[in-house]
């Protein structure tokens, strides 16, 4: 059995997705997942995680350059996204809990009740 929990972090992303239809089949884009060229940025931005892994450019020309742990955090956030829109797509529905997965099937847990 495989846990997974989704946070609002995972949900901010899932709402960001840009789907590409201009093959007449709805795909999200693997090179602009969330409109821009540079994802590690865009899910830092959408996740309110840009504060802190990053530095200002030492040219002082407003950009930013992203730490090794900025990005760190942005490809787990990203691989971390694709479980949960398996989540979403199995149950229509999404929410910041766990679920486990059972054959194919992922599933809200449900707390147990203790005497």
């Amino acid at each position: 059995m495989t846990e997974f929990t989704v946070t609002e972090e995972h949900i901010a992303l899932l709402q960001r997705l840009c789907l590409d239809t201009r093959d007449e089949k709805p795909q999200i884009s693997s090179k602009r997942p969330f409109g821009n060229s540079d994802y590690y940025t865009d899910v830092l931005k959408i996740t309110d995680n840009y504060q802190e892994p990053h530095i200002e450019d030492p040219l002082n020309d407003g950009d930013y350059i992203l730490t090794e742990e900025g990005k760190a955090k942005a490809e787990t956030l990203l691989n971390e996204t694709q479980t949960a829109l398996q989540i979403l797509l199995t149950n229509l529905t999404i929410q910041p809990t766990t679920y486990t997965k059972q054959n194919r099937n992922w599933q809200e847990q449900t707390q147990q009740i203790k005497n």
